[in-house]
């Protein structure tokens, strides 16, 4: 399974190249809680955007918006980022992870080869 690891100082840049690649694709979110239980926040909804808003305490937190575009919007967000890695989901369709710092893990994910994010393709051949 490849994973690319996103720097923080490329959060930003990542999150309107990450839009423009996959908005209005089905995404599913998924939250995994400290307890390593987890709730499905949304499931096969269009995603529209991901924002990062960076601060200099390091209080950086990731938004996630999905929804039909003329319905309401559902938001997502993750405070206190830590880590997002974008993983090639090892058969299931891409995978986005943010991690937060308060032991929380947020996943989006894609199914199917053709939703899987650029940068991220296997070789076939």
């Amino acid at each position: 399974m490849a994973v690319q690891e996103i720097s923080r100082q490329e959060w930003m840049a990542f999150a309107k190249r990450f839009t423009k690649e996959h908005q209005g694709q089905p995404v599913t979110i998924q939250v995994t809680l400290p307890n390593q239980s987890r709730k499905e926040v949304a499931r096969e909804v269009p995603f529209q955007e991901l924002t990062a808003e960076l601060d200099k305490d390091g209080m950086d937190s990731l938004v996630v918006f999905v929804g039909n575009p003329n319905d309401p919007q559902l938001d997502h967000t993750v405070s206190k980022v830590r880590l997002v890695r974008l993983r090639d989901g090892n058969g299931d369709g891409p995978r986005l992870e943010i991690l937060s710092g308060n032991g929380e893990s947020t996943e989006l994910y894609w199914r199917g080869p053709e939703a899987e994010p650029k940068g991220m393709q296997t070789a076939t051949g």
